[in-house]
């Protein structure tokens, strides 16, 4: 049997709203990537990279909550990557196919850290090299269905 005292002592004590990086340009550093296979609801599982940043040097800044400044937040970019099926499949959002739109956007990420990937012969050297590089992240919150907000990172472009 459940422990509902425990449950109802949690509930009390459970933050209404989780502080939240406000809507904004921020500067951050690439920490990580990974290349992870993720579930789509189809049951298709498809790659995935996900750009792990780290917001600072953005002095002055607050969380949501007003107390707590941005910098130290870890977020994360994440990007699908193609499919041979991609090819096939016109795009809703311009020239080409969903393959092409998603390959111009890796190639514009890669640029706007700083990595060129005609100059490396693997995708994984091409991600290590993004490692450390200096970014200005754009952040914007969304809200969910009950109206709470939370961090999607939109796009990454280059500090210049």
């Amino acid at each position: 049997m459940q422990n509902f005292d425990q449950l109802f002592n949690d509930i009390k004590d459970a933050p209404a709203t989780v502080p939240v990086v406000p809507a904004g340009d921020y500067l951050a550093v690439v920490q990580g990537t990974t290349l992870e296979d993720v579930e789509l609801k189809s049951g298709e599982m498809r790659k995935v990279l996900r750009i792990f940043l780290t917001l600072q040097g953005n002095q002055g800044i607050m969380l949501s909550d007003g107390s707590a400044p941005v910098d130290g937040t870890v977020l994360d970019y994440s990007i699908f990557l193609p499919d041979e099926a991609d090819k096939a499949v016109p795009s809703k959002f311009g020239k080409g196919t969903m393959y092409d739109v998603s390959v111009r956007k890796l190639k514009k990420t890669f640029l706007a850290t700083g990595v060129d990937p005609a100059q490396y012969p693997s995708l994984e050297e091409a991600l290590d090299a993004m490692v450390g590089a200096q970014v200005i992240v754009r952040v914007q919150n969304k809200t969910t269905e009950d109206g709470t907000p939370y961090e999607v990172v939109q796009s990454i472009r280059g500090s210049q």
